[in-house]
């Protein structure tokens, strides 16, 4: 299915260890090849009623799934392990003309891959500094004034983990990602007692678990691990 899907979106044009596997995959399992396309049809029918940046991702999972599980030719298998590994990743190899093939091709590829342009990404940092700017305490001012420069810790106060009413500038930062709001304590409170009103707070607690064990010590990666199973 993986293979059809790719064969309708390449239109036909598949790379040769690629192309060499459809056919020998058509021929093997030609009494239900009706229903493979078909199959395809449907999940690349799919994708493309996804947003551009969810369909990216999942093409390089899918594709990176399969670069692990069916290597090309002439690759080290990332499953191989061991003393008896049949390449050594350390070795120098040897340059035979296969060898110089193989650089080709990946050269050839990585040129004709697409890349982000300059005015797109030196547009995208601009705009990040241009939305940053006025919640930087450097750059702009800092209310009701700056505690590094004075003895005035009203702006630690304001700003404290569990406050009990945000400021304004505090609540707009909430706006500009998901992850803003989910490093605030403060937006994660009301996040979660959002998410109790939708019947859905089991996410947020199976995300606070993840990062409890991302940064916890290996004596309690067990027990937490089993806490967030259970």
């Amino acid at each position: 299915i993986y293979l059809a899907k790719r064969n309708i979106r390449k239109k036909g044009i598949l790379e040769l260890h690629e192309q060499e596997q459809y056919n020998h995959l058509h021929k093997w399992m030609n009494h239900k090849w009706d229903f493979i396309v078909m199959q395809a049809k449907e999940q690349y029918r799919a994708v493309k009623e996804r947003k551009k940046p969810d369909r990216v991702v999942f093409d390089c999972q899918e594709r990176a799934y399969w670069v692990v599980h069916r290597p090309p030719p002439g690759t080290v298998s990332a499953m191989d392990y061991g003393l008896d590994r049949r390449t050594d990743p350390n070795a120098d190899e040897t340059q035979t003309p296969d060898y110089y093939e193989r650089i080709m091709i990946f050269t050839q590829q990585s040129i004709m891959r697409p890349r982000v342009k300059s005015s797109v990404s030196i547009g995208a940092l601009v705009k990040y500094c241009a939305t940053y700017s006025g919640h930087d305490p450097f750059l702009s001012k800092c209310l009701p004034s700056n505690p590094w420069l004075t003895d005035d810790t009203t702006f630690w106060t304001l700003n404290m983990h569990n406050v009990e009413i945000p400021t304004k500038m505090r609540v707009e930062r909430w706006t500009f990602s998901f992850k803003e709001l989910l490093s605030d304590p403060r937006g994660r409170d009301d996040f979660r007692l959002f998410l109790k009103k939708e019947f859905s707070g089991e996410n947020l607690a199976f995300w606070e678990g993840c990062e409890d064990l991302k940064w916890g010590t290996a004596v309690t990666m067990r027990e937490k691990a089993e806490q967030i199973y259970k």
